[in-house]
């Protein structure tokens, strides 16, 4: 437990929390070790005017009076402390999820892949109990500083190598406590891997989106015993944790007992000689037996929070350094800029942690007003790429230009101002209908246009049988809520692209819960809705992108295929070889083809 630099950057975390209670706390820990010290000074005044041959009523009062007023201070302080602590905890709880969720939303998008990173925020969940913890072995720390102080001053006025012996038995017991504390912390992050995927499991078992697949595959005795298993090994690690810190308590209680045993023969002899008075050698004596419980359970249980409390302070203060993206939370039509093309030079990219490389040199120009697909096989770097587009991956090699300038220097904003995607794992926010197409929005939508959608798209909501209208909650989660399949959530995030108005538009796999018949005719209106605007298909689904400007086909994180539809089937290439394998999702009632294949 060395005080360094960083220990005096983590006292200055409680201080942003709440620089009033923290002063509180700690002025009232100081204050109750001045008065711990005062009571035990004036008890042994009380008992040796007890024990005096000149004993009168008198002599005592004073003394006894002072006693008492410490005592009662004592108790009083500890009342406030309680009541300090409770007023910390409610702004340290405020304060500290405020930061950390504010730091998860602005950090760049690629930390949220990392597992390192998940794991540190796992374990700063409850970090407002932590940093209430730490604060109160502070608090413990200042307290117990007082009185060995003033312990160790009273018994050097009668013997410094006896005031010598209080602090190097101290010492080794803070040392001990000390290193035992830092493998306790060590045993806790192990457990957080594991915490994690038992919170998995458990969101499987309970949420109602996995209710179908519960019932269907009956998988619930296999993850429950995964679950237990989880638990168990995690138990293991909780309960190495805790008998590490029974052996500190042990250590500690041990050696402060011999000490005292050692204190006491000492101060016996000095009391046979005439040095120091019985009252003294009795509150002496009733002070180490105290402090021999404190500095065994509560020296170790404090030792342990202080440890494990600076250490997530660490995970804390290099939580809020990681990189952010660009923030701004509002959409500003004042610097919407039409984008005029996107290029892609020798662009490559790889994930944290990781020496795969997802993409290889990827080349390409993306012109305004045209229509682009990227498409490829499960795995090939399509995301990737979708993902980069967007401006969330930052670590690439090579060039992403926007605007003729590198994103990296570019306020991305900007670009996204002018631009809507529609995702494959697109969100269910369960709002109000209207409110679900307004999201990413800047004009304020009419029900006459949003209903023309519908009837355009064939979104068939039962709207005229909703009390509410276009004001009803989707989702079951409020009584007067309607639930929607997969595909009509579907539809209605293409409906939400084409009402945004943007002139870039980037779709990720848009259909992918609609079938592949209907799918071709929801297609052919979204594109003869947005016939103006620049589109991006990234897809394995080939039968919606024939009529693209350009369509670039990846394979193992390269482009190896470049061209229009009826150009790539010339090639006989990967592009014909996946199309023609998907000719049969497309017959019509009649057993002919929808699609026509152009060679």
């Amino acid at each position: 437990m060395i005080l360094n630099h960083d220990n005096f950057e983590y006292i200055k975390i409680p201080f942003k929390f709440s620089k009033k209670y923290s002063i509180l706390l700690f002025t009232s820990g100081i204050i109750y070790g001045f008065v711990y010290n005062c009571a035990i000074f004036v008890l042994s005044i009380v008992l040796d005017r007890l024990g005096s041959s000149r004993f009168s009523l008198s002599n005592l009062i004073r003394p006894l009076s002072i006693y008492l007023i410490c005592m009662g201070l004592m108790f009083l302080i500890n009342i406030l402390q309680t009541n300090y602590q409770n007023n910390f905890k409610y702004h340290a709880f405020i304060e500290s999820n405020k930061s950390l969720y504010t730091k998860k939303y602005r950090m760049n998008y690629i930390l949220n892949e990392d597992s390192i990173i998940l794991d540190k925020f796992n374990m700063l969940k409850n970090f407002d109990e932590n940093i209430v913890n730490y604060v109160k072995s502070l608090v413990f720390f200042v307290t117990l500083f007082f009185q060995l102080l003033f312990l160790f001053f009273l018994i050097s006025v009668y013997s410094i190598p006896t005031a010598s012996l209080i602090c190097l038995f101290t010492i080794i017991i803070l040392f001990q406590v000390s290193k035992g504390g830092n493998a306790t912390y060590e045993a806790h992050k192990k457990v957080q891997p594991l915490e994690r995927e038992k919170n998995v499991i458990k969101e499987i078992l309970v949420d109602f989106s996995y209710v179908e697949e519960r019932n269907l595959f009956k998988y619930g005795d296999y993850l429950c015993t995964r679950y237990n298993n989880k638990a168990n090994e995690s138990r293991k690690y909780k309960n190495k944790s805790l008998s590490i810190w029974f052996f500190k308590a042990q250590f500690g209680g041990i050696t402060f007992i011999i000490l005292t045993i050692i204190i006491s023969f000492i101060l016996g002899l000095a009391l046979i000689r005439g040095e120091i008075s019985l009252g003294l050698f009795v509150s002496l004596f009733s002070t180490f037996i105290q402090l021999s419980d404190i500095m065994s359970w509560d020296l170790s249980d404090n030792v342990d929070h202080f440890i494990e409390s600076s250490s997530k302070n660490r995970d804390y203060i290099e939580f809020l350094n990681l990189d952010e993206s660009e923030y701004k939370d509002s959409i500003s039509p004042s610097i919407t800029k039409e984008i005029d093309s996107i290029e892609f030079k020798n662009v490559s990219f790889r994930y944290l942690n990781s020496e795969n490389t997802i993409l290889t040199n990827i080349n390409f120009i993306l012109e305004c007003g045209k229509k682009y697909a990227i498409v490829g096989e499960n795995g090939c770097g399509k995301t990737t790429i979708f993902k980069l587009l967007l401006g969330l991956y930052q670590n690439y090699e090579g060039k992403i230009l926007f605007f003729d300038k590198n994103s990296n220097s570019l306020n991305i904003n900007i670009f996204r101002n002018d631009l809507c995607v529609v995702f494959q794992d697109f969100s269910n926010y369960f709002i109000s209908i209207k409110d679900f197409l307004q999201l990413g929005t800047s004009h304020t939508l009419l029900e006459e246009e949003i209903f023309e959608i519908f009837d355009k798209f064939n979104i068939d909501l039962k709207i005229s049988f909703l009390s509410n209208g276009l004001d009803t909650p989707l989702g079951n989660i409020l009584e007067e809520g309607t639930n929607i399949s997969g595909g009509q959530w579907q539809k209605l995030c293409l409906a939400r692209a084409v009402l945004s108005k943007k002139n870039l538009l980037i779709l990720d796999e848009p259909t992918s819960a609609i079938d592949p018949i209907s799918e071709l005719k929801i297609m052919e209106t979204f594109k003869a809705l947005c016939s103006n605007k620049t589109i991006i298909y990234i897809t394995h689904r080939l039968a919606t992108i024939k009529d693209c400007d350009n369509i670039f086909v990846i394979d193992a994180g390269n482009v190896v295929e470049n061209g229009n539809h009826k150009n790539l089937m010339c090639v006989n290439g990967l592009y014909r070889k996946m199309f023609d394998t998907q000719k049969s999702w497309y017959k019509n009632e009649l057993g002919g083809d929808l699609l026509e294949t152009e060679n």
